[in-house]
């Protein structure tokens, strides 16, 4: 007998398909990655696939704790990602340490129970110069249901990035929001419906009208939004991180 998925299983595999949103999370991000690329828990590899097409990237690692997710990951990239066990929220390993251009992680950060940990491990891996580029889950008035199922910790306001970057003595060169609409349909699901999985005809609609939230947000910027897209560069040279 087939055993059961969880609601962060479920939930997993209903956005798995949503080519035009993982599209638009790579596409929102892509010009801040290139040269030697860590993608900081990877999963099942839907962002590492998107990662390899870009032509920025030089060579991808991988890591990801999930002795399942790990053998998905390989069979899905085919031996064109090097994939470690390397758990990041204990501690960068020493073949990692100043050895990439950027360090990549998306919607990972809200999982681990010790963010600043994670970040600080993932600052460590950076060479001088080099970016950290994070997507993550927005405004903490939005934590509901859903969150929950999909395991969040936490959703992040400006203010807790900005906190997290001078800790780690990064330059921000980039926060900001994305994905509006989404916000809203966050907050009916798991905050007024209670829903612990995605409406699937919902996401259906919206993965459809994707292309039009694109072009509206690439002329006007939103106050707020579902994500929030962070990118700060480790300094070449010592001096004060701005905030």
């Amino acid at each position: 007998m087939p055993r059961k998925l969880s609601d962060e299983e479920r939930n997993l595999r209903m956005m798995e398909p949503l080519s035009n949103y993982s599209r638009w999370q790579i596409d929102s991000i892509s010009r801040y990655i290139g040269g030697e690329v860590l993608e900081a828990g990877g999963g099942t590899g839907t962002i590492s696939a998107r990662l390899l097409s870009l032509p920025a990237i030089t060579s991808l690692a991988i890591t990801e704790t999930n002795p399942q997710n790990r053998a998905a990951l390989s069979a899905r990239l085919g031996g064109r990602a090097a994939v470690s066990p390397a758990d990041l929220e204990k501690a960068a390993p020493p073949d990692f340490q100043g050895r990439f251009d950027c360090v990549v992680a998306v919607n990972v950060l809200e999982h681990v129970a010790s963010d600043a940990a994670f970040f600080q491990n993932c600052c460590a891996c950076l060479r001088k110069g080099g970016r950290l580029v994070l997507v993550v889950p927005a405004m903490k008035f939005l934590f509901g249901t859903i969150d929950e199922a999909d395991s969040h910790r936490r959703r992040y306001e400006p203010r807790d990035l900005r906190a997290l970057a001078s800790a780690s003595g990064l330059r921000i060169l980039a926060l900001r929001y994305m994905n509006l609409p989404g916000a809203f349909g966050w907050y009916y699901h798991g905050r007024i419906r209670k829903l612990r999985v995605h409406a699937e005809g919902d996401l259906s609609v919206f993965e459809r009208l994707i292309p039009l939230f694109r072009a509206a947000e690439s002329i006007l910027p939103p106050p707020f939004g579902l994500s929030l897209i962070f990118v700060a560069e480790k300094p070449a040279a010592p001096g004060r991180a701005i905030s």
